[in-house]
């Protein structure tokens, strides 16, 4: 009997040993999201699509990549782009706001690996519709 409980505790080691590589290697994913937008042209024709994003992790908040883009009959147009700034807020300027559908995304960003070498991502999202009638 002692020498089934040697093996045992034997085998639960090398299984605990085994373990540690995997639980170092997880990834800790990060939600982004829109916490307000807007979208407007002045008098000229000239428009700006600017908003802000959060997260729970203040990482994934300042030097975002923002990109908005036009769809048209099933089309997408790049028409421009910004960082978000430590608050999370971005604005794109436009020579001519159009009517039509937009709408900006927000890829994905790793963040430097944490102390215990967890993978870290700050997940992107894409927004919904932005209609201009």
């Amino acid at each position: 009997m002692r020498r089934t409980t040697a093996m045992t505790i034997a085998a639960v080691g090398v299984m605990a040993i085994g373990a540690g590589p995997a639980a170092a290697g997880t990834a800790l994913e990060y939600p982004t999201f829109p916490t307000s937008e807007s979208i407007g042209a002045g008098s000229s024709g000239k428009g700006k699509v600017a908003g802000t994003i959060d997260s729970p992790q203040a990482d994934c908040v300042p030097d975002r990549k923002v990109k908005l883009y036009r769809k048209r009959n099933g089309d997408k147009k790049k028409l421009g782009s910004d960082k978000t700034d430590a608050d999370g807020k971005w604005k794109v300027k436009l020579s001519n706001l159009k009517n039509g559908k937009y709408f900006y995304e927000v890829k994905d960003t790793d963040l430097a690996p944490a102390e215990t070498g967890e993978t870290r991502v700050c997940l992107g999202f894409k927004s919904d519709k932005l209609d201009v009638n």
